[in-house]
């Protein structure tokens, strides 16, 4: 079962606070890169 299924939030904040404490693995980022133009477009964010 995937934690982050229907849960993209959950994924970010996740994803974070692993980054923040220096334990967010490369193989997470391409799936943040990915979800970087929706969240930006939920959010009507143009940062990144």
């Amino acid at each position: 079962m995937d934690r982050y299924a229907g849960k993209s939030f959950l994924r970010l904040l996740d994803s974070y606070f692993l980054d923040v404490i220096g334990q967010l693995g490369e193989a997470q980022n391409p799936a943040l890169v990915a979800m970087q133009p929706r969240l930006a477009a939920v959010y009507r964010d143009r940062g990144s």
